[in-house]
Protein backbone atom coordinates (compact mmCIF):
# COMPACT_ATOMS: atom_id res chain seq x y z
CA UNK A 1 0.00 0.00 0.00
CA UNK A 2 1.19 3.46 -0.83
CA UNK A 3 2.07 6.27 1.75
CA UNK A 4 -1.08 8.35 0.32
CA UNK A 5 -3.23 5.43 0.61
CA UNK A 6 -1.55 4.55 3.92
CA UNK A 7 -2.65 7.81 4.69
CA UNK A 8 -6.37 7.63 3.09
CA UNK A 9 -6.72 4.49 5.08
CA UNK A 10 -6.31 6.29 8.29
CA UNK A 11 -8.46 8.86 7.92
CA UNK A 12 -11.12 7.24 6.50
CA UNK A 13 -10.68 4.69 9.82
CA UNK A 14 -10.94 7.96 11.99
CA UNK A 15 -14.21 8.83 10.39
CA UNK A 16 -15.65 5.69 10.85
CA UNK A 17 -14.45 6.01 14.90
CA UNK A 18 -16.24 9.66 14.74
CA UNK A 19 -19.43 8.74 13.17
CA UNK A 20 -20.17 5.30 14.30
CA UNK A 21 -22.94 4.03 12.55
CA UNK A 22 -24.75 7.11 12.29
CA UNK A 23 -25.98 9.03 8.98
CA UNK A 24 -24.12 12.36 8.32
CA UNK A 25 -26.95 14.08 7.78
CA UNK A 26 -29.70 13.06 9.91
CA UNK A 27 -27.94 11.14 12.44
CA UNK A 28 -29.83 8.45 13.00
CA UNK A 29 -28.77 4.79 13.23
CA UNK A 30 -27.22 2.94 10.12
CA UNK A 31 -26.42 -0.35 10.96
CA UNK A 32 -22.70 -0.56 10.64
CA UNK A 33 -19.74 2.16 10.17
CA UNK A 34 -19.14 3.09 6.80
CA UNK A 35 -22.17 3.49 5.32
CA UNK A 36 -22.75 7.17 6.21
CA UNK A 37 -25.86 7.82 4.56
CA UNK A 38 -29.62 6.02 6.29
CA UNK A 39 -32.04 4.95 3.82
CA UNK A 40 -34.39 7.40 4.76
CA UNK A 41 -31.91 10.47 3.86
CA UNK A 42 -31.37 8.71 0.23
CA UNK A 43 -34.96 8.48 0.14
CA UNK A 44 -35.87 12.13 0.74
CA UNK A 45 -33.86 13.21 -2.49
CA UNK A 46 -35.25 14.97 -4.98
CA UNK A 47 -34.75 12.46 -8.11
CA UNK A 48 -34.68 13.34 -11.86
CA UNK A 49 -35.96 11.10 -14.23
CA UNK A 50 -35.31 12.79 -17.57
CA UNK A 51 -32.13 14.71 -19.24
CA UNK A 52 -31.23 18.67 -18.95
CA UNK A 53 -29.74 20.51 -21.45
CA UNK A 54 -26.31 21.96 -19.92
CA UNK A 55 -26.53 24.48 -22.30
CA UNK A 56 -29.98 25.91 -21.12
CA UNK A 57 -31.18 23.65 -18.64
CA UNK A 58 -34.21 23.04 -20.37
CA UNK A 59 -35.72 19.70 -19.77
CA UNK A 60 -34.58 17.70 -23.05
CA UNK A 61 -37.20 15.13 -24.60
CA UNK A 62 -37.36 11.51 -25.26
CA UNK A 63 -35.32 12.24 -29.16
CA UNK A 64 -32.83 14.01 -27.19
CA UNK A 65 -34.23 17.46 -28.55
CA UNK A 66 -34.16 20.68 -26.43
CA UNK A 67 -36.95 22.89 -27.18
CA UNK A 68 -34.95 26.01 -26.72
CA UNK A 69 -31.42 25.33 -28.05
CA UNK A 70 -30.58 24.56 -31.42
CA UNK A 71 -29.57 21.06 -32.34
CA UNK A 72 -25.66 22.62 -32.36
CA UNK A 73 -25.90 24.30 -29.28
CA UNK A 74 -27.95 21.50 -27.49
CA UNK A 75 -25.79 19.40 -24.65
CA UNK A 76 -27.54 15.91 -23.07
CA UNK A 77 -27.02 15.77 -19.20
CA UNK A 78 -27.52 13.29 -17.00
CA UNK A 79 -28.22 14.65 -13.35
CA UNK A 80 -29.58 12.44 -10.39
CA UNK A 81 -31.23 14.98 -8.56
CA UNK A 82 -31.71 18.10 -6.83
CA UNK A 83 -29.42 20.15 -5.01
CA UNK A 84 -31.84 21.17 -2.27
CA UNK A 85 -30.85 18.98 0.99
CA UNK A 86 -30.66 16.17 1.65
CA UNK A 87 -28.82 16.00 -1.68
CA UNK A 88 -26.87 18.97 -1.42
CA UNK A 89 -25.35 18.06 2.47
CA UNK A 90 -24.21 14.50 0.64
CA UNK A 91 -22.62 16.71 -1.28
CA UNK A 92 -20.86 18.78 0.81
CA UNK A 93 -19.91 16.32 3.26
CA UNK A 94 -17.98 14.42 -0.39
CA UNK A 95 -16.31 17.79 -1.33
CA UNK A 96 -15.45 20.06 1.38
CA UNK A 97 -15.43 17.59 4.25
CA UNK A 98 -13.27 14.92 3.20
CA UNK A 99 -15.67 12.02 2.98
CA UNK A 100 -14.75 10.92 -0.41
CA UNK A 101 -15.83 7.16 0.00
CA UNK A 102 -19.28 9.10 -0.55
CA UNK A 103 -18.22 9.73 -4.51
CA UNK A 104 -18.79 5.59 -5.30
CA UNK A 105 -22.53 5.40 -4.12
CA UNK A 106 -23.26 9.04 -5.44
CA UNK A 107 -22.17 8.13 -8.72
CA UNK A 108 -23.84 4.56 -8.72
CA UNK A 109 -27.13 5.85 -8.01
CA UNK A 110 -27.12 8.33 -11.23
CA UNK A 111 -25.54 5.12 -13.45
CA UNK A 112 -28.62 3.01 -11.67
CA UNK A 113 -31.44 5.35 -12.37
CA UNK A 114 -30.46 6.37 -15.86
CA UNK A 115 -28.87 3.16 -17.41
CA UNK A 116 -31.27 2.84 -20.16
CA UNK A 117 -31.21 6.50 -20.83
CA UNK A 118 -27.24 5.96 -20.85
CA UNK A 119 -27.51 2.69 -23.43
CA UNK A 120 -28.86 5.32 -26.10
CA UNK A 121 -26.17 7.97 -25.37
CA UNK A 122 -22.48 6.67 -26.20
CA UNK A 123 -18.93 8.53 -25.58
CA UNK A 124 -15.29 7.57 -26.55
CA UNK A 125 -13.84 9.43 -23.52
CA UNK A 126 -15.14 10.47 -19.99
CA UNK A 127 -13.51 13.58 -19.34
CA UNK A 128 -13.84 15.06 -15.93
CA UNK A 129 -14.27 18.84 -15.18
CA UNK A 130 -10.60 19.48 -13.86
CA UNK A 131 -9.60 22.18 -10.90
CA UNK A 132 -6.87 24.34 -11.25
CA UNK A 133 -3.64 23.30 -9.30
CA UNK A 134 -3.61 25.28 -6.48
CA UNK A 135 -7.34 24.40 -5.62
CA UNK A 136 -6.22 20.45 -6.23
CA UNK A 137 -3.52 21.24 -3.22
CA UNK A 138 -6.02 22.77 -1.32
CA UNK A 139 -8.86 20.16 -1.18
CA UNK A 140 -6.18 17.42 -2.06
CA UNK A 141 -8.49 15.43 -4.27
CA UNK A 142 -10.86 16.48 -7.52
CA UNK A 143 -14.50 15.36 -6.94
CA UNK A 144 -15.22 14.90 -10.54
CA UNK A 145 -12.25 12.72 -11.08
CA UNK A 146 -13.23 10.36 -8.79
CA UNK A 147 -16.93 10.14 -10.07
CA UNK A 148 -15.38 9.85 -14.04
CA UNK A 149 -13.81 7.18 -12.46
CA UNK A 150 -17.06 5.33 -11.54
CA UNK A 151 -18.81 5.49 -14.46
CA UNK A 152 -15.31 4.69 -17.09
CA UNK A 153 -15.57 1.44 -14.47
CA UNK A 154 -19.25 0.92 -15.01
CA UNK A 155 -19.52 2.24 -18.71
CA UNK A 156 -16.12 0.37 -19.96
CA UNK A 157 -15.21 4.02 -21.16
CA UNK A 158 -11.57 5.21 -20.60
CA UNK A 159 -11.32 8.35 -18.94
CA UNK A 160 -8.84 10.74 -19.56
CA UNK A 161 -7.59 13.33 -16.58
CA UNK A 162 -4.78 15.08 -18.63
CA UNK A 163 -6.57 16.22 -21.83
CA UNK A 164 -8.59 19.09 -20.17
CA UNK A 165 -6.60 21.77 -17.54
CA UNK A 166 -7.69 24.76 -16.08
CA UNK A 167 -5.21 27.24 -16.15
CA UNK A 168 -7.20 30.17 -14.65
CA UNK A 169 -7.35 29.95 -10.64
CA UNK A 170 -10.89 31.52 -11.28
CA UNK A 171 -13.66 33.03 -8.11
CA UNK A 172 -15.76 30.44 -6.87
CA UNK A 173 -18.85 30.32 -9.30
CA UNK A 174 -21.25 29.67 -6.31
CA UNK A 175 -20.48 33.74 -5.51
CA UNK A 176 -21.70 34.94 -8.69
CA UNK A 177 -24.81 35.83 -10.19
CA UNK A 178 -24.98 34.20 -14.15
CA UNK A 179 -23.12 36.75 -16.66
CA UNK A 180 -20.73 37.08 -13.70
CA UNK A 181 -20.40 33.35 -13.97
CA UNK A 182 -19.48 33.25 -17.39
CA UNK A 183 -16.79 35.95 -17.42
CA UNK A 184 -15.34 34.48 -14.80
CA UNK A 185 -14.88 31.38 -16.19
CA UNK A 186 -13.88 32.68 -19.87
CA UNK A 187 -10.87 31.18 -21.07
CA UNK A 188 -10.19 29.01 -17.86
CA UNK A 189 -9.50 25.89 -19.65
CA UNK A 190 -6.66 24.36 -22.01
CA UNK A 191 -6.15 21.34 -23.82
CA UNK A 192 -2.88 20.01 -23.80
CA UNK A 193 -2.43 16.67 -26.03
CA UNK A 194 -3.59 15.28 -29.12
CA UNK A 195 -7.47 15.31 -29.36
CA UNK A 196 -8.74 12.80 -32.16
CA UNK A 197 -10.72 14.65 -34.25
CA UNK A 198 -14.97 14.24 -33.60
CA UNK A 199 -13.68 11.69 -30.42
CA UNK A 200 -17.24 12.04 -28.52
CA UNK A 201 -16.71 12.88 -25.17
CA UNK A 202 -18.92 12.68 -22.13
CA UNK A 203 -17.71 15.46 -19.06
CA UNK A 204 -18.53 14.86 -15.91
CA UNK A 205 -18.57 17.07 -12.73
CA UNK A 206 -20.17 16.96 -9.23
CA UNK A 207 -22.86 20.04 -9.78
CA UNK A 208 -24.43 22.45 -12.49
CA UNK A 209 -25.68 25.52 -11.61
CA UNK A 210 -25.67 27.90 -14.83
CA UNK A 211 -23.95 25.71 -17.32
CA UNK A 212 -21.40 28.42 -17.52
CA UNK A 213 -18.37 25.58 -17.33
CA UNK A 214 -19.80 23.14 -18.86
CA UNK A 215 -20.31 25.24 -21.74
CA UNK A 216 -16.62 27.02 -21.56
CA UNK A 217 -15.29 23.70 -21.40
CA UNK A 218 -17.49 22.02 -24.38
CA UNK A 219 -16.17 25.14 -26.47
CA UNK A 220 -12.91 24.55 -25.69
CA UNK A 221 -12.59 20.78 -26.30
CA UNK A 222 -14.73 21.28 -30.11
CA UNK A 223 -12.38 24.12 -30.97
CA UNK A 224 -9.46 20.96 -30.57
CA UNK A 225 -11.56 18.72 -32.45
CA UNK A 226 -12.94 16.70 -30.50
CA UNK A 227 -16.93 16.63 -30.19
CA UNK A 228 -18.59 16.50 -26.13
CA UNK A 229 -22.09 14.69 -27.01
CA UNK A 230 -23.16 14.23 -23.01
CA UNK A 231 -22.21 15.30 -19.67
CA UNK A 232 -23.53 14.50 -15.96
CA UNK A 233 -23.86 15.53 -12.93
CA UNK A 234 -24.65 14.33 -9.50
CA UNK A 235 -26.99 17.36 -8.64
CA UNK A 236 -28.37 20.64 -10.65
CA UNK A 237 -28.63 23.73 -8.52
CA UNK A 238 -29.81 26.62 -10.43
CA UNK A 239 -33.37 26.40 -12.15
CA UNK A 240 -34.57 23.72 -14.34
CA UNK A 241 -38.01 25.11 -16.17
Amino acid sequence: MSYLKSIKAGLEAVQDFVYPSSCLVCGAYVGSAGKLICPACWDKIDVYDHLFCANCLGVITDKFECMRCSPEDTLPLLAYGHFGDPLGEIIRYFKHRGFSRLGPRLAGRLLDKHADLLKKLSADVIIPIPLHSYRLKLRGFNQAEILADIFGERQNIPVDKKLLRKIKNTRDQKTLDHDSREDNIRGAYGVFGQLTKNKKIMLVDDVVTTGATMREARKVLNEAGGKVVMAAVIATAGSTM
